[in-house]
């Protein structure tokens, strides 16, 4: 892996490029993709219905996988459906960092006047957004 990261530097990507950013690029305008990073796993699935947009995340959602999470966010956020429903139902470790990807989309879509609600996740992952007290909103 040493190799591969020296390679990155050499080719002046340096820390932002992760081995996997061209399959990252082929993937993520799929409805369901997969991101894998040593043995940490995030899966990110979209759901489109003429009202709202439900994008499942599940696995680990360290700083290394924000990026994905972050450009699925972006792809969404671009679509017609006036509301967006993220899931973290499923979703087993949050970092700081992803904590803030999803803040950042929560407010560009109240910028544009997008509904933007989460599903909330299992009392580990909640813990880190309850602790923030973030302008978050909701699902029942």
């Amino acid at each position: 892996m040493s190799e591969l990261k020296n390679d990155l530097y050499a080719s002046g990507l340096g820390a932002f490029a992760h081995p996997l950013d061209r399959l990252h690029r082929a993937l993520v305008s799929s409805a369901a993709y997969q991101v894998l990073e040593g043995s940490a796993l995030l899966d990110i699935q979209l759901r489109r219905s003429p009202e709202k947009l439900v994008i499942q995340i599940s696995g680990e959602l360290s700083d290394a996988m924000c990026r994905p999470l972050a450009e699925a966010l972006e792809r969404a956020l671009a679509g017609r459906e006036p509301a967006m429903v993220l899931d973290l139902s499923r979703l087993d470790v949050i970092h700081l960092t992803g904590v803030h990807t999803i803040l950042t989309a929560h407010l560009r879509a109240s910028d544009e006047r997008k509904e933007f609600l989460i599903v909330p996740g299992p009392p580990a992952v909640q813990r880190l957004f309850d602790a923030i007290d973030g302008p978050f909103r909701y699902a029942a």
